[in-house]
């Protein structure tokens, strides 16, 4: 069913709501969800923005519908888009879908369970970094509409697994073939990075953890540097990986 900001004072909320089932209230509009004949009603009596489509997930590879639950309630794990992922012990780095625009004591309601907000998703989400644990918790949340590990293959630019041959030089960029940047979550993890990095093969030509970024030099061979990437991938703390790109 449509979900819909109606933009209404207190006055006219209750004739709103019983058109509708509420999400959550806001100071300047409501947040509801309606039957279509019900949602086309309120649009021709009060401002209305449909917004349903603003809950898909668009990522880097990736796009995500948060219609089916990855995490429930209960801390298990299901969703099609994560079919081949396995995951090692320890904290990962999840994306946490809100129920509507973001509120502050919903953030801070989630750093109380022991997680760590990273940054700003888009589509109502945040990444957020957490142990098992504590899934259950941040999952049961009411304000929490959905949550699921940040995928391994949208933190890859699109097209950066294929030869380098395949991709062209924009005037005043020059590519540098199989050398890639590297952009963490944590500064204080770079080291670590680095150092799986050359675990996989790679060069590792800086690190700078003030600005949470790493370059490295990969292999030449098409097929082993797109194992090189796909592995880096899932290195806990990487956040993207990127052609490293010179401005001339």
């Amino acid at each position: 069913m449509p979900i819909l900001k109606v933009f209404v004072g207190k006055e006219d909320a209750p004739v709103v709501l019983k058109q509708s089932s509420l999400i959550e209230p806001y100071g300047a509009f409501l947040l509801v969800q309606a039957t279509p004949a019900a949602a086309r009603a309120l649009a021709r009596k009060y401002p209305v923005e449909d917004i349903t489509d603003h809950y898909q997930i668009e990522l880097a590879n990736q796009r995500i519908s948060t219609s089916r639950p990855r995490i429930t309630t209960a801390g298990r794990q299901r969703h099609p888009a994560y079919r081949a992922e396995r995951l090692s012990p320890g904290p990962h780095h999840y994306l946490v879908q809100f129920r509507g625009p973001v509120k502050d004591r919903w953030l801070a309601a989630l750093r109380a369970t022991g997680a760590k907000i990273r940054e700003p998703q888009g589509s109502f989400a945040y990444v957020v970094w957490a142990r098992k644990a504590v899934l259950p918790k941040i999952a049961a949340r009411p304000f929490v509409r959905w949550m699921g590990h940040l995928p391994h293959a949208a933190r890859v630019a699109p097209g950066l697994e294929r030869p380098a041959r395949a991709r062209k030089s924009l005037p005043r960029l020059r590519i540098r073939p199989n050398v890639y940047r590297v952009e963490v979550f944590d500064g204080q993890a770079t080291g670590k990075i680095a150092a799986a990095a050359r675990r996989l093969r790679f060069t590792v030509l800086s690190q700078e953890p003030r600005a949470r970024v790493l370059v490295l030099e990969g292999a030449s061979s098409d097929a082993a540097r797109a194992r090189q990437i796909q592995a880096l991938s899932s290195v806990h703390g990487v956040k993207f990986i990127r052609q490293q790109i010179v401005p001339r």
